[in-house]
């Protein structure tokens, strides 16, 4: 049973700029270390833009740990990806991770929504994973949000 998380953040920009950044962005600039949770150090492995079912990328993380990322599907507002090959402790809480980004039409701008799905690696892990996606993973994907709508907003 998969244990869900989501957050979401207002951002001053049409549908269309939002989505191609927020499926474009460049990971080590906006996911950063947070708490006991560590950011992108850097992404290998991609050929070309980050825009195509199928595709994977590597993501080592700042704690020296890694995973892959598997971008599953691509709409026209909306992309999904799974994060996998986990290295390092996560690899012993979480089997994988589905997630996704949805920017839906608001008033004046967007509205960005992060969800991450976490299947974790035994009932035995499933407290613990449960404590990361309700008390730590939100607050890291808030501050990753805040500096997506700071960098989409200023171009």
């Amino acid at each position: 049973m998969a244990i869900e998380t989501q957050s979401s953040i207002f951002v001053r920009a049409p549908v269309e700029k939002a989505f191609a950044f927020a499926l474009g962005f460049d990971a080590p600039s906006i996911v950063r270390k947070r708490g006991p949770l560590p950011g992108v150090k850097s992404v290998s492995g991609t050929t070309g833009a980050w825009s195509s079912a199928g595709q994977k990328r590597k993501l080592t993380l700042t704690d020296g740990s890694g995973v892959e990322e598997t971008l599953i599907e691509v709409g026209p507002s909306s992309y999904k990806y799974r994060v996998g090959a986990l290295t390092g402790p996560f690899k012993f809480l979480v089997k994988e991770m589905n997630a996704s980004f949805d920017v839906e039409p608001r008033k004046d701008g967007s509205m960005l929504t992060w969800t991450y799905a976490f299947t974790p690696a035994s009932p035995l892990a499933a407290p613990v994973v449960s404590f990361i996606a309700d008390a730590l993973w939100p607050q890291w994907m808030d501050a990753a949000l805040e500096r997506m709508k700071d960098a989409l907003e200023a171009k």
